[in-house]
């Protein structure tokens, strides 16, 4: 009796992207930030580089983040100006929350903003532009104080913030700066303000 051949190992094709709940998000963000270009499932590598140390200590620190990707970046003329992540039930899972903390330390040692939002049946888009605003704007401020400092060490950094894990931000310098933002819309956001004059109305009222 003749054995059958075992059939070799082979790609499939995946027909979608992303689910749907991440292209509704998708398209909620385009609207709130029409300035951006949004790039979908960006490899964490094509962001943060390892930087000091050894070589041995730089290639586990790539082959740690070489695992990751982010869910959306927001782009402008090549810059990526906020990484944003969409979290739903699944983050909950120990193994995510654990997988979050590390890409979490890894955007703020390099200082990319890192945005979260959670999945929900309605999203204001007044509330996410905010939220990624605060974000895109607290890490230009940083970049401005480290070139003006001229020491690679925000002036305002609590001690240590300069340690490991060492990642810096490709195409820009290493800022050392918090990655979590509150996410909850302001007063002033709570009426219809549209979005054009959102974000001069948001550096009056911080």
């Amino acid at each position: 009796m003749r054995r059958r051949r075992r059939q070799r190992a082979r790609f499939a094709r995946k027909l979608y992207l992303c689910s749907a709940g991440e292209m509704r998000f998708l398209r909620e963000l385009e609207a709130a930030v029409p300035e951006y270009q949004v790039v979908m499932k960006v490899r964490a590598a094509a962001l943060l580089r390892p930087v000091g140390g050894s070589e041995f200590e730089r290639e586990c620190l790539l082959r740690k983040v070489s695992q990751k990707e982010f869910d959306f970046v927001l782009v402008k003329q090549s810059f990526a100006a906020c990484a944003i992540e969409l979290d739903d039930r699944t983050h909950e899972r120990s193994d995510r929350r654990r997988r979050d903390r590390q890409l979490e330390g890894f955007c703020e040692s390099a200082g990319l903003p890192l945005v979260r939002f959670r999945v929900v049946r309605a999203y204001d888009r007044l509330s996410i532009r905010e939220a990624v605003l605060l974000a895109i704007d607290k890490d230009r401020v940083a970049r401005q104080m480290r070139r003006n400092d001229g020491t690679g060490v925000l002036r305002d950094a609590p001690d240590g913030e300069a340690a490991v894990p060492g990642y810096s931000r490709r195409s820009g310098p290493v800022i050392l700066s918090k990655c979590e933002w509150d996410l909850r819309p302001s007063e002033a956001f709570a009426g219809g303000i549209e979005l054009s004059r959102a974000a001069s109305v948001l550096r009056k009222c911080r």
